[in-house]
C-alpha cells in the first residue's frame, strides 16, 4: 500500500511539474527585432550622409566650388530624396548641406558652414530605438 501511495504521489509531482511557465525570459538588454532593424537602417543612412560628404569634398577639390559637386562623378551613394536615399540640399561656393533619410523616418544631415565647420545633426521620428539621439550623431 505504501508504494502504491509513494507512485501515486510521485505521478502527481511530475504531473504538476509538466505546466507552462509563464515567466518571461526575454532578457531586457537584448534589442528586439523592430529596434535591431531600425539601428541597422538609421546606421545605413548615417553610412550614406558619409559617404557623400568625402565624395563631395572630393569633387571640391577639383572645382573648388561646392554648388558644382550636387551630384559628385562616380558617386556610390543611392542619390535621392525618398526613403534609403541621400542627396545634397543645398550648396554654395563654400558650404553645403547633405540630408539622408532612413527607412525609420529619421533624417541624418551634414553640414558644412561657410568657415569649414562641420556639423552632424539628425531629426528623430517616432522610432525610439534607431540612431539618433538628443539631436547628433
Amino acid at each position: 500500500m505504501k508504494r502504491t501511495a509513494f507512485a501515486a504521489l510521485l505521478a502527481a509531482a511530475l504531473i504538476a511539474g509538466c505546466g507552462e511557465d509563464e515567466t518571461d525570459t526575454e532578457d531586457p538588454k537584448t534589442p528586439s527585432a523592430p529596434s535591431a532593424e531600425a539601428a541597422k537602417q538609421d546606421s545605413e543612412a548615417k553610412t550614406q550622409a558619409a559617404q557623400l560628404s568625402t565624395e563631395v569634398e572630393a569633387c571640391f577639390v577639383d572645382a573648388q566650388d561646392y554648388s558644382s559637386c550636387k551630384e559628385p562623378p562616380d558617386s556610390t551613394a543611392e542619390l535621392g530624396g525618398n526613403p534609403g536615399q541621400v542627396e545634397v540640399t543645398e550648396a554654395n561656393a563654400a558650404s553645403y548641406t547633405i540630408t539622408a533619410k532612413s527607412q525609420t523616418g529619421n533624417t541624418f544631415t551634414v553640414e558644412k558652414s561657410d568657415g569649414g565647420a562641420v556639423e552632424r545633426t539628425c531629426n528623430d521620428s517616432s522610432e525610439p530605438d534607431g540612431g539618433c539621439n538628443d539631436g547628433k550623431w
